[in-house]
């Protein structure tokens, strides 16, 4: 609700994920590229144990919202098949398009389609 009328990019994400662990930089960069008036990135975090995600934003700190979510329960609901796992909502809260898995390659292809959105 807090993003209500903003493009928003969710992504499910852990600290032992490998690829998890090259998107989150590569989003932040993405993050300062779209004004915070119409964008956000909510990364949600699947650690178990919380120190894990800690630890992890403590060596690679971000500007994004970050949820912690150890029991699992959004990806269920999200119905998450594979780590990461990302999804950009348009400003009507619809979710537009999904990524499951993560190379570097594909951040070109993400931020066309969060341009495309915010138009």
């Amino acid at each position: 609700e807090n993003f209500r009328g903003k493009v928003v990019y969710v992504d499910f994400w852990a600290s032992w994920c490998g690829p998890c662990r090259k998107s989150l930089p590569l989003y932040e960069e993405m993050k300062k590229e779209f004004s915070s008036e119409t964008f956000e990135i909510v990364a949600i975090n699947l650690d178990e144990d919380r120190n894990d995600a800690v630890r992890f934003l403590e060596k690679h700190p971000v500007s994004y919202t970050i949820l912690l979510d150890p029991a699992g329960t959004t990806a269920s609901q999200w119905q998450i098949q594979a780590m990461p796992t990302s999804f950009l909502l348009g400003a009507d809260g619809r979710i537009i398009r999904s990524w499951a898995g993560f190379y570097p390659s594909h951040m070109e292809e993400i931020q066309n389609e969060i341009l495309a959105a915010l138009q």
